[in-house]
């Protein structure tokens, strides 16, 4: 009788050392999951540091290298980054024969591939313009630079926008152009600086854009424009 008690005993603690065992082993396991989640995460904060620091660095460089400080009431916290995509309406023919289906598909597309937003027709708010570039590069003109474009667009609603952007530098330099507006219309002026893909390339825009609620407000002379900018 008393041999099979210790029999049992013996098993009972043949199994507890087992399970410590197991539990032995599982720890280093937890512990190893527990190092590498630690270590992803610091990856993820590392490579976030990093690009904050490229930001820091490269848009103060840009303003360097363009040889302009931005004025007194200019603030980098007013320019908003952005990605524009733009849409190759194709084919044409069925865009002039039937454009509210197109576009149809064009939102149920857009809609399918992206959680950030759902875009619905019937919140769509549609303001026609007419729109046509100056041409301010030439020495006869206002000497502008060759990537530094101005577009004018009078919409239907009243208001007549100016901007001005420039293209094709490289991330930090494009974001440093000298776009900023005059003070007097830095209420009324909206910056960006951009990545605009096309359907064969894409590229960096720094632009400047400034609202008139004045629909016949024309800009007929270089010194109309540095006005604004």
């Amino acid at each position: 009788m008393t041999t099979d008690v210790e029999l049992q005993g013996l098993a009972s603690n043949t199994n507890y050392d087992e399970q410590e065992d197991m539990v032995a082993e599982e720890r280093p396991k937890k512990q190893r999951k527990q190092r590498k989640l630690i270590l992803i995460i610091s990856c993820i904060i590392f490579s976030v540091l990093i690009v904050i620091s490229l930001l820091s660095v490269t848009i103060p460089l840009g303003i360097y290298y363009s040889g302009v400080s931005p004025p007194s009431y200019f603030s980098w916290d007013d320019i908003t980054n952005t990605i524009e995509f733009q849409i190759d309406l194709h084919p044409r023919e069925d865009w002039s024969e039937d454009r509210e289906k197109m576009v149809a598909i064009w939102i149920a597309t857009i809609n399918h591939y992206t959680d950030l937003f759902t875009i619905k027709r019937h919140q769509a708010i549609e303001d026609p313009y007419m729109q046509y570039h100056i041409i301010g590069t030439k020495e006869k003109r206002c000497s502008l630079t060759q990537d530094t474009k101005i577009r004018y667009r009078s919409y239907s609603s009243g208001e007549t926008v100016i901007d001005v952007k420039g293209t094709e530098h490289g991330f930090g330099r494009y974001c440093a152009e000298p776009y900023w507006p005059a003070e007097k219309y830095y209420s009324a002026s909206k910056q960006k600086c951009e990545e605009d893909f096309h359907p064969c390339f894409y590229k960096h825009t720094r632009g400047t854009s400034v609202a008139f609620d004045d629909p016949k407000k024309t800009f007929p002379f270089c010194e109309s424009l540095s006005d604004v900018f």
